[in-house]
């Protein structure tokens, strides 16, 4: 690497077992923050998401 740091980070937290709360940045800046839940059975993976266009408008929705 040249020694510049990326303005993209991302990180995770463990709420439990099943779920994790995930935040993005850009340039410190949060452009996204969701919760990943994993299914009991372990067959289905959903994530609420929650966006942050350019006016901070948020803008959620769902993937399963």
């Amino acid at each position: 690497m040249n020694g510049i740091p990326t303005p993209l980070t991302y990180a995770e937290t463990p709420v439990d077992d099943h779920t994790v709360e995930a935040v993005g940045k850009f340039n410190g800046q949060v452009i996204n923050k969701a919760t990943r839940t994993i299914s009991a059975d372990g067959k289905t993976m959903t994530l609420n998401v929650t966006a942050y266009g350019g006016n901070r408008q948020e803008i959620s929705f769902v993937l399963v």
